[in-house]
């Protein structure tokens, strides 16, 4: 699955492979998590392990049945307006709406 600046692939082996992908196109080893619990079918993405592309973050399921969440490296992609729609009414009034990059915990905005 690729995640923010991260791609996380299930190896034969049964661990998770997690590789940086930089912004000047090079890669990098994040290393490995291992311990993960037995997929039922599939490489097990969605069911034993996934991540939150967005945040950054990486779950999965242990052996041991216990939840792990992680952030495989710290650097995320900043917040951006994705699309905006500002259209001004006949009388004046004001309706807007704008889309994120990824969800956000709290927003201000400044008129000018």
């Amino acid at each position: 699955l690729l995640g923010d600046r991260f791609l996380a692939a299930r190896e034969a082996s049964g661990d998770l492979r997690l590789t940086a992908l930089r912004p000047d196109g090079s890669t990098g080893d994040l290393g490995t998590v291992t311990g993960l619990k037995a997929p039922e079918d599939g490489d097990g993405r969605g069911t034993t392990w996934t991540l939150d592309p967005a945040a950054g973050k990486l779950a999965w399921v242990g052996t041991d049945d216990t939840v792990h969440v992680t952030a495989p490296q710290q650097a995320v992609s900043p917040l951006v307006v994705t699309h905006s729609a500002v259209p001004a009414t006949s009388a004046g009034e004001w309706g807007a709406s704008w889309w994120l990059s990824k969800p956000a915990a709290s927003w201000k905005l400044t008129l000018v």
